[in-house]
């Protein structure tokens, strides 16, 4: 019965709650790419270019500092839009292996955008 209620309450809390949905993920700047479209609204000072082009250049610097395992699975997962399976079948390796390096490389990476 216990698990019956830990399994009902885990599928309310990340499979029914949209905040939990992938498809709301916004994609960063990809590392070799276009520039990413800019939301509507948004200002168009020439500043304001200047501004993004300086944050895709300390990101660019931040991912090349990465280790290319954590690297690779960032691309592949953030820019890439790959799922866990995907990545992990192209790394061969687990599902579970590559979530959790992806969530190392995330807090790496937001590390090195801190400590340039």
């Amino acid at each position: 019965k216990i698990l019956a209620h830990r399994v009902s309450n885990n599928v309310r809390r990340y499979r029914t709650a949209g905040k939990r949905d992938v498809r709301r993920e916004a994609p960063l700047a990809a590392p070799s790419g276009p520039a990413p479209v800019e939301p509507a609204g948004s200002s168009t000072l020439p500043v304001d270019g200047v501004i993004r082009a300086e944050e895709r250049e300390q990101l660019h610097r931040a991912l090349a500092r990465l280790p290319d395992a954590m690297r690779e699975v960032l691309i592949q997962r953030t820019w890439q839009r790959r799922s866990f399976v995907e990545i992990a079948e192209r790394l061969a390796t687990t599902p579970d292996a590559v979530r959790k390096q992806w969530g190392r490389a995330l807090v790496r990476l937001q590390r090195e955008l801190q400590h340039p």
